[in-house]
C-alpha cells in the first residue's frame, strides 16, 4: 500500500528494522524484493546492535541494500527512577519483584494464567501478572490482588514495571527484552509463536549470550527458574551492548540533513 507513495516521494527515506525476521520472511530483503527496497530507500537501519545480530550473515541481503546499511543500536526507553517505580507500585524496600507480561498479551493468556497460581509458592516476593491489551481476556478482567498477587488488565507504566523489577516473565519480544535490560531485571522467556514463527526464540537466545535470561522449557520448570533467578544477590551487569538507538538514530538524522544539534544528545552514548 506504501509503494506508490514511496514511488514518487523526493526527499530522503530510511527503512529500519529490528534485526530478526521470523522464518518466513527470512528472504524479503534478497533479490528482486530486495533490490526494489533497495531503490526506494537513502539508508536501512538495524535497530541493534552487531554482537546481537549480524544482519548479512543471517539473511541474504540485496546489494543495494548492505551499501545502506548501519546499526544504531536497541531502541530503549529512557532510563527510569527504579526507586521511585517501585515505591509507586509498594513494593517493599527489600522485596523482590517479579512482573509476567506477554507485551500486547497475544497468545500468552495461557501461560499468564499459570503465573497467577504461583504467587503462593513465593509468599515474600511480590508478584504482578498483566494481561495486555491485546488479550483475549483483557478486556473483561478485573484489576484484582491479595497477598502478594496483583493482576492487571493492561498498565500504561508496563515499560517502567519491566525496568524496575527484578525479573521479567515474557514470551520475548524486542520491547520486552529491551526495558528489561535498560534497568538490569533478569529475564526468563517462554516463546509463544506458532506457524514457524520464530522470531521470539531467536532474540532470546542471541540475548541469553550476554545478558542473564533464561529460555524456559516448560511452564512446570517455572518455580525453579524463578527461585534461581532471585537468589541472584543483585541486579544484572549491563551486558556491554549498544543500547543508545534513539541518540543515535537523531544525530545520523541530524548530520544527514545537515541540521545543528546539541552534542550531548547526538553523539553516541555510553553503553548500557
Amino acid at each position: 500500500l506504501l509503494l506508490p507513495s514511496l514511488q514518487e516521494y523526493s526527499g530522503l527515506a530510511y527503512l529500519m528494522f529490528r534485526g530478526l525476521l521470523d522464518h518466513p520472511e527470512r528472504g524479503q530483503f534478497a533479490g528482486e524484493h530486495g533490490a526494489r527496497w533497495g531503490s526506494l530507500f537513502d539508508r536501512f537501519l538495524i535497530a541493534s546492535d552487531q554482537k546481537i545480530v549480524d544482519v548479512t550473515q543471517e539473511y541474504d541481503v540485496h546489494s543495494s541494500l548492505q551499501q545502506k546499511l548501519s546499526y544504531v543500536g536497541f531502541i530503549c526507553p529512557e532510563k527510569c527512577d527504579i526507586e521511585k517505580v517501585r515505591v509507586a507500585n509498594s513494593v517493599g524496600v527489600n522485596q523482590k519483584w517479579v512482573v509476567c507480561s506477554g507485551g500486547g498479551g497475544y497468545r500468552a493468556e495461557e501461560y499468564l494464567e499459570y503465573c497467577t497460581t504461583i504467587a503462593e509458592q513465593f509468599p515474600l516476593t511480590r508478584l504482578d501478572v498483566v494481561f495486555g491489551p491485546l488479550s483475549r481476556r483483557s478486556a473483561g478482567l478485573p484489576i484484582s490482588g491479595s497477598g502478594n498477587l496483583r493482576v492487571w488488565g493492561c498498565r500504561t507504566d508496563l515499560a517502567k514495571m519491566h525496568a524496575a523489577c527484578d525479573l521479567v516473565i515474557s514470551s520475548g519480544g524486542y520491547n520486552t527484552i529491551v526495558e528489561a535490560i535498560s534497568g538490569g531485571a533478569r529475564l526468563i522467556v517462554d516463546p509463544k509463536q506458532i506457524n514457524g514463527n520464530d522470531e521470539q526464540k531467536n532474540n532470546a537466545l542471541r540475548w541469553r549470550r550476554h545478558y542473564p535470561l533464561a529460555l524456559s522449557q516448560s511452564k512446570n520448570d517455572l518455580p525453579m527458574e524463578i527461585a534461581q533467578a532471585l537468589n541472584a544477590e543483585k541486579r544484572a551487569d549491563p551486558p556491554g551492548i549498544d543500547m543508545n538507538g534513539v541518540r543515535n538514530t537523531r544525530r545520523l538524522l541530524l548530520a544527514d540533513l545537515a541540521l545543528p544539534g546539541d552534542e550531548s544528545e547526538i553523539v553516541a552514548g555510553d553503553k548500557c
